[in-house]
C-alpha cells in the first residue's frame, strides 16, 4: 500500500505497530498495525522550515537531530497517539545522521566530528565526548563496542566502549564514492556509495555482545565479553567465556 505523508520526509523507524516519520517541521507517527491500510495517529510540530535527519531510538524514545536548526531531540513515544517532547540539546554544526546503541548513548555525525550524547535522563541530554574524524561525517551506525562512521570516502570504525572516551581503531578508504548510507548487521557493514553508484560489504569481525538478556538463548557458538543473563542457555560447539561463570542449580554438559 501507499499512504502520502507530510512533505520531504526524511528516514522512518518502526517500533512495533507504528511508524515514525520525520517530515518537515514534524515528526508523523502512523498505525501500521494493518500494513494495508496505514492510519494516522499523531503528529508532534518541532518548528518551522527545520530539516529532519537520521531518527533512531527504541522503546519509550526516539530521537532526531535537525541540521539547519543544529538541535537534538528526545520524544515520549510511550503514547503514539500523543507523543510529546522530553528533552533537547543545541550546539550542533549541521548534523546529519544519528545512531542509538540501544542502551544510554546516542551517536550524532555532525560538522564537528562524531558525538557520542548520553540519554540516560531523556529531559536533560548530555554531550559525553566528541571525536575528529578528519573531515565531515555524513552516516553512521553502532554495533556493539564499535560504531561507525563516514569521512567522506573513508569508513571509520570507533571504539565505543568507554562513550566518554572514544578512538579511532582502524579505517577503509577503497571505496568507489563518497559514503552515502551505511548498515550494520551482525557481523557485517553494508555501505552505500554515490559517483559513481556501488554498495560495498564490509567484514567488521567477531560480534561482540557486551549484554544479552533473554529467556533462552541458542546459538552454534556462545562468545560473550561481559555479561549473558539468560533463563536456559543452548551451545552446539563452543562456549568460551572470558571471567567466571556462575550457574544456580549446577552445570550439565552432552558429550566429551
Amino acid at each position: 500500500s501507499t499512504t502520502t505523508c507530510g512533505g520531504n520526509p526524511r528516514g522512518a523507524l518502526a517500533i512495533g505497530r507504528f511508524c515514525y516519520i520525520p517530515v518537515n517541521a514534524s515528526l508523523e507517527v502512523w498505525n501500521v498495525t494493518n500494513p494495508q491500510v496505514p492510519a494516522f495517529a499523531s503528529s508532534l510540530a518541532f518548528g518551522s522550515n527545520l530539516t529532519p535527519v537520521g531518527i533512531t531510538g527504541g522503546g519509550r524514545y526516539v530521537y532526531f537531530a535537525t541540521n539547519n536548526g543544529n538541535a537534538f531531540f528526545v520524544v515520549d513515544i510511550s503514547n503514539p497517539f500523543a507523543v510529546s517532547f522530553s528533552g533537547s540539546l543545541a550546539g550542533w554544526s549541521n548534523p546529519s545522521h544519528c545512531a542509538w546503541d540501544g542502551d544510554k548513548y546516542v551517536y550524532v555525525a555532525d560538522g564537528n566530528g562524531f558525538a557520542a550524547v548520553d540519554v540516560s535522563n531523556p529531559a536533560v541530554p548530555a554531550l559525553a565526548s566528541s571525536l575528529n574524524l578528519g573531515a565531515t561525517p555524513s552516516r553512521c551506525s553502532v554495533n556493539g563496542r564499535y560504531a561507525y562512521g563516514n569521512a567522506s570516502g573513508t569508513l571509520c570504525q570507533i571504539d565505543i566502549s568507554n562513550p566518554t572516551s572514544m578512538s579511532l581503531t582502524s579505517s577503509v578508504t577503497n571505496f568507489a564514492g563518497a559514503i552515502a548510507g551505511m548498515f550494520c548487521d551482525g557481523r557485517y557493514l553494508y555501505v552505500c556509495c554515490g559517483t559513481p553508484s556501488s554498495m560495498a560489504i564490509v567484514n567488521t569481525g567477531a560480534v561482540d555482545v557486551p549484554n544479552v538478556e533473554t529467556g533462552s538463548l541458542r546459538s552454534a557458538t556462545g562468545d560473550f565479553k561481559t555479561r549473558l543473563t539468560t533463563g536456559d542457555l543452548y551451545v552446539r560447539g563452543s562456549l568460551v567465556v572470558e571471567g567466571n561463570i556462575s550457574a544456580q542449580g549446577g552445570t550439565a554438559s552432552l558429550g566429551a
